[in-house]
């Protein structure tokens, strides 16, 4: 062989070479296993951006509610002050809501706020009991509303004439 054909021969198989490597490396870049990778961090990096956000706005409306919370209360304080003051540094009387709360919308406005705040404080020491995902039996029962046994046929005829009296006179 001459030495034109052995250089021909070797530039046709690195050529060849070549193109097997590159096609392996986009097969790798591009194939479904690194794709599906790809799609993953996104999820992850979108999960965690997600959470980010709904701790933000929780902590958002937690501040907005306690801050309006307080504005409400000074917004009484400094009604009752103005209020007394009034009464105080003049002759006339000039604020008949704080007299006769129960008559104005201001006054009931201030014992809304104080009773809420009363409750507030209370609720923190009692405990709340769930609602009933059942109807009580009535005293003097066997069963409950919801025993499979039960029906309008097992109440006494009595308590059924009293249940339509009382509805006809609604």
């Amino acid at each position: 062989m001459d030495l034109f054909s052995s250089s021909l021969l070797v530039a046709i198989l690195a050529f060849a070479a070549g193109i097997a490597v590159g096609l392996a490396i986009y097969k790798f870049m591009h194939s479904d296993e690194a794709r599906a990778r790809k799609l993953q961090d996104e999820l992850d990096q979108v999960k965690h951006d997600y959470e980010i956000y709904k701790q933000g706005v929780t902590q958002h409306f937690s501040k907005t509610s306690e801050l309006v919370n307080n504005l409400t209360e000074d917004y009484v304080k400094v009604y009752k002050h103005l209020a007394e003051s009034a009464e105080s540094l003049t002759d006339v009387r000039m604020t008949p809501q704080l007299s006769q709360q129960e008559s104005s919308p201001m006054g009931s406005f201030i014992n809304e706020v104080e009773k809420s705040a009363a409750e507030k404080s209370d609720s923190a020491t009692e405990t709340v009991e769930p609602p009933k995902d059942y109807a009580p039996k009535s005293e003097g029962e066997d069963e409950g509303m919801l025993s499979e046994s039960f029906s309008v046929a097992s109440q006494k005829p009595d308590d059924l004439e009293k249940e339509s009296a009382t509805s006809g006179k609604a």
